[in-house]
């Protein structure tokens, strides 16, 4: 469960970590996409960390950095292997 955001030194890094996570969760359900359909779609942004990333550039970067990385990973491991990552 995501904490809310609170205005201290670790909340940018509790929302970089939340990010991460989402983006490699979101990778693997597009991971046939194509590069630029990955990561966070911000007019379908809902949640609070989907939020920050689309106001954040930087955050939006390595989002979208995050996916098209892991998409890549998937197409290159065996599928067998898939459901290990």
């Amino acid at each position: 469960m995501i904490k809310p955001l609170r205005s201290t030194p670790h909340a940018s890094a509790r929302v970089a970590l939340s990010a991460l996570s989402m983006a490699l969760t979101q990778a693997s359900t597009v991971a046939s996409a194509s590069a630029s359909k990955l990561g966070i779609d911000c007019h379908k942004a809902k949640s609070e960390v989907e939020r920050e990333i689309c106001r954040n550039p930087e955050f939006l970067a390595l989002d979208r950095n995050i996916a098209t990385t892991y998409a890549k990973v998937l197409k290159a491991v065996p599928a067998s292997d898939v459901s290990a990552l």
